[in-house]
């Protein structure tokens, strides 16, 4: 006699095979210290707190052989070379001032790449103080100073007043601005002085197409762009602007960006002449933050105007590799960083704790489209400074600036997190502190790091060495200070105050590494065929730093989306020949990964009875992996496989017939979602015949 002993679902599956973008990250960068210089002089100046009353490192850039430019403010006998001591009274070290010189002068130094002296230089007058801004080198190695003098000043570096173009203010009045030209090995080239007889400032210099010099500041009450040929004979062209200007950059299509701030109501933005443009009838607040994009003609491309409901500015503006432009400044409380109309974009909207300014980035394409925005911050009542931004040559962003206490130095709206470096105070900093914050090219935080002591020190410029992905930090400390970002005052050059005085120059060097994100591929993903709902995964790994490598793995019903899933847990239980399980995370390690491509294949299982959200399922469900090497990710890709975690329901015998040697049988057919097959077993848990048909004939009983 037979009967039918179970029936065994047989499952069918559908494969989808897709890579969805996912957090694309380019070249992940790190920041390791090189080395540090301290300059200045050993006088105690009183007014607490302030490095107008020191020494400082106002701008730093590198030129084309590698040579290091530093310019600041120093005040009567000066370390200018590094060694230490305020001796030198050469030609090509002017520590001690003389003639013309006296206030507070400005001073060039300038070392070779291997950081040995080279020459220096001073400037300025003998009656006031006077004021460098901002330095850049043109591909010639001519080195481009502006700031602001008052009175009579050395403008050539000759300890006289009498000589050069614009070292006499006659005709002038208050602080004019400068710049100053000078070629490799220090010799003058030419200078020009710009003001009314009001204050007046150049704030910023940037080298432009065919070498042209591009200044921004202000002359008067308005904003002047000025662009002028390398031998400062021609004037390319000029722009008024009714904002303020600090900070320019080109790009290397010629185009020019001015950034700052202006007044409420209609402003004229493009020096059209009128306030007619987009941008200009009106702004969102009592001050909004701007920047202006003008070819290399000084033809107008487009204009933002961002902020809040208060005061906010910009301070910096650079350019990458792709002309995508990135501004930074200061923003209070909630603001339209997009000009978009609303403050519901990434770093809009003000943190509950976070202090009266905040510092954002805001980053458009080469049409003025918005791409992304950051605010970085701490708590303290006006405790964020931003002062300059940089891009290098692997278009990471480079912001830097002051923090007061604990902050957020990647953008996630947090503050304290130990695993961000920088964030938490030291064993030495506790006041207003140098940061560093770096992101890539899509505004994806990457590194950041915070100097300093328990006084208030000060960073006020970054430049960027393109052939080796270094960059330098310029500004002032106060006593012993960490220059090189471990928490202490006691390991790298110029951390100890020994021969100096109240604020000091410093410049720090660190050098960005580049780690490539690792890439994953979903080949299949296979249901089992035995019940067990397991689901067998390949996927290939691939890391061209040989990183070691984590595995992480979601999964979402229906159709795969853009990104991975918010409110879907990770796969709860995986098991791997090719890795370390670590199931509480949904994720294993690659241990060894080889940079061969295609050689690090591994395979997974996911065991899908053992999540309760899954014990019963049926349907297509779409899973999502994606690789980690401790610093990027991959982009996710994901595969769909269709689970059938159901039993069928029993059939109904309809007949049974059977003679001496014969028996045949016939049931109704089952319904499921899949293809069913049906096992005859005989009484002994011998597999008679599996069929996909609904009846059965026997022809072999005894």
């Amino acid at each position: 006699m037979f009967r039918k002993k179970f029936l065994y679902v047989f499952v069918v599956f559908t494969l989808v095979f897709g890579i969805v973008p996912f957090n694309n990250v380019a070249d992940a960068a790190d920041g390791t210290y090189d080395w540090s210089i301290r300059l200045g002089g050993s006088l105690v100046f009183g007014g607490g707190g302030s490095p107008d009353y020191g020494d400082t490192a106002s701008a730093v850039a590198y030129a084309p052989n590698g040579d290091i430019v530093i310019v600041g403010r120093v005040k009567e006998n000066a370390d200018l070379d590094g060694d230490g001591d305020a001796t030198g009274a050469t030609n090509d070290n002017r520590e001690v001032p003389s003639g013309s010189l006296g206030a507070t002068d400005i001073y060039i130094s300038v070392f070779d790449s291997g950081r040995n002296f080279r020459w220096s230089r001073r400037l300025g007058g003998s009656t006031s103080s006077d004021y460098p801004t901002d330095v850049a080198v043109d591909a010639n190695g001519h080195i481009v100073v502006v700031g602001d003098i008052f009175g009579d000043a050395d403008l050539d570096g000759d300890t006289d007043a009498t000589g050069a173009t614009g070292e006499s203010a006659v005709g002038y009045g208050g602080l004019d601005s400068f710049v100053s030209v000078f070629d490799a090995d220090g010799l003058f080239q030419w200078s020009k002085r710009l003001g009314s007889t009001g204050d007046d400032y150049f704030h910023s210099v940037a080298i432009g197409a065919n070498q042209d010099i591009i200044i921004g500041g202000q002359i008067g009450s308005y904003g002047h762009l000025v662009a002028y040929s390398s031998d400062g004979l021609t004037t390319r062209f000029t722009k008024t602007i009714q904002s303020h200007i600090y900070s320019v950059a080109t790009d290397a299509s010629g185009n020019v960006a001015a950034a700052g701030g202006v007044n409420s109501g209609a402003i004229d933005l493009d020096g059209d002449g009128n306030t007619t443009g987009t941008g200009e009838t009106s702004g969102p607040g009592a001050n909004d933050a701007t920047v202006s994009v003008f070819d290399s003609t000084g033809a107008i491309k487009w204009v933002k105007r961002l902020g809040g409901t208060s005061t906010d500015d910009a301070y910096g503006v650079t350019f990458d590799s792709s002309g995508n432009l990135t501004m930074t400044g200061l923003v209070t409380r909630d603001g339209d960083l997009n000009m978009d109309n609303d403050t519901s974009d990434d770093g809009e909207a003000e943190i509950v704790f976070s202090g009266s300014y905040d510092i954002f980035l805001s980053s458009f394409d080469t049409a003025g489209t918005y791409r992304w925005s950051k605010r970085i911050f701490s708590s303290y009542w006006d405790g964020d400074h931003v002062n300059d931004i940089a891009t290098d040559a692997s278009d990471n962003v480079v912001v830097v600036g002051e923090m007061y206490g604990i902050a957020d130095l990647n953008g996630d709206g947090t503050r304290d997190d130990v695993n961000i470096n920088g964030e938490s105070l030291t064993a030495v900093s506790d006041h207003y502190d140098p940061y560093v914050s770096v992101f890539d090219s899509s505004g994806t935080y990457q590194w950041s790091i915070r100097l300093g002591n328990s006084s208030r020190d000060y960073t006020y410029g970054v430049a960027i060495n393109s052939s080796t992905g270094a960059f330098m930090l310029a500004g002032s400390v106060t006593g012993a200070a960490d220059l090189d970002g471990d928490g202490d005052t006691s390991g790298a050059t110029g951390e100890s105050a020994t021969n100096y005085g109240a604020y000091d120059a410093f410049v720090t060097s660190f050098t960005m590494a580049y780690n490539s994100a690792p890439t994953l591929s979903l080949t299949s993903a296979t249901p089992a065929t035995d019940g067990t709902g397991e689901v067998s995964i390949v996927s290939t790994v691939d890391d061209a730093d040989d990183n070691e490598l984590s595995i992480t793995y979601y999964y979402s019903p229906d159709t795969c989306s853009e990104s991975l899933p918010s409110t879907t847990s990770t796969i709860s239980a995986v098991s791997s020949a090719n890795g370390v399980a670590v199931t509480s995370t949904g994720s294993y390690q690659v241990t060894t990964v080889t940079t061969t491509p295609g050689a690090n294949i591994v395979t997974s299982t996911w065991d899908t009875q053992s999540q309760s959200a899954l014990a019963s399922a049926n349907g297509t469900y779409c899973v999502y992996a994606y690789a980690y090497d401790g610093t990027v990710t991959s982009t996710v890709a994901t595969t769909t496989v269709t689970l059938d975690n159901v039993a069928p329901l029993a059939p109904s015998i309809d007949s049974f017939t059977m003679t001496s040697t014969t028996m045949q049988a016939d049931w109704s057919a089952v319904t499921d979602t899949h293809s069913v097959n049906y096992t005859v077993n005989s009484n002994a848990d011998v597999t008679v015949s599996t069929t996909s048909a609904t009846s059965l004939e026997y022809t072999g009983l005894t």
